[in-house]
């Protein structure tokens, strides 16, 4: 229980991080990373789509390992992926975030915003953090007057520590006021991500 709590806070209470060495620029894949990513995508993405649908959908606790934390509150649901290295290898980890990204858009939305945070920790470390951020494309009911928010805003994030991938994370945060639709649910957007490509 106390595993679970410890991941509860790492997943919706980020600690401020210090401002010394902080550097924010904007997230862009060169033309060789766009065009190796690509070539992931054709040749290798089908391994790593099926654990992710198998960690991340299993029904049974059980059969999620712990690396692979699902949660959903009223306000607040998303995943997070421990030590992806670990699971899917250190140089796939960029592609299942750039992947993830991709599913995102998919489902009816649009990258707002895309970034890349970097710190220098305690003995130098240098500290990464890509993220990338969805909103559902606009559309509004003029007769009942309200936004449809699909499953409402997704982040996507790649956390990376002197150059290994530490974590990657997909938040998604709910409206609750009266000018959206519902949200659909949390489980249907991962259904949807995760299907096999037609």
């Amino acid at each position: 229980m106390n595993n679970i709590l410890q991941q509860i806070r790492r997943l919706f209470q980020q600690k401020s991080a210090p401002q010394e060495g902080f550097v924010r620029e904007a997230l862009e894949r060169s033309a060789r990373e766009t065009n190796s990513y690509q070539e992931w995508c054709s040749n290798n993405l089908e391994p790593f789509r099926l654990i992710l649908q198998q960690k991340l959908l299993a029904e049974d606790p059980e059969r999620r390992h712990d690396d692979f934390f699902v949660l959903q509150t009223p306000s607040t649901r998303g995943f997070i992926l421990q030590q992806p290295g670990l699971h899917f290898g250190q140089r796939n980890c960029p592609w299942v975030f750039d992947w993830l990204g991709e599913a995102v858009q998919r489902q009816g939305y649009y990258r707002q915003n895309a970034d890349v945070r970097s710190w220098i920790r305690e003995n130098d470390v240098v500290e990464k953090l890509e993220r990338r951020y969805f909103k559902p494309r606009f559309a509004y009911d003029e007769g009942q007057q309200i936004s449809d928010q699909r499953f409402g805003n997704i982040l996507v994030e790649h956390r990376i520590m002197d150059g290994q991938t530490t974590e990657i994370r997909l938040v998604n945060h709910i409206y609750h006021d009266r000018a959206w639709t519902q949200a659909l649910p949390f489980r249907d957007l991962l259904e949807a991500m995760l299907a096999q490509p037609a």
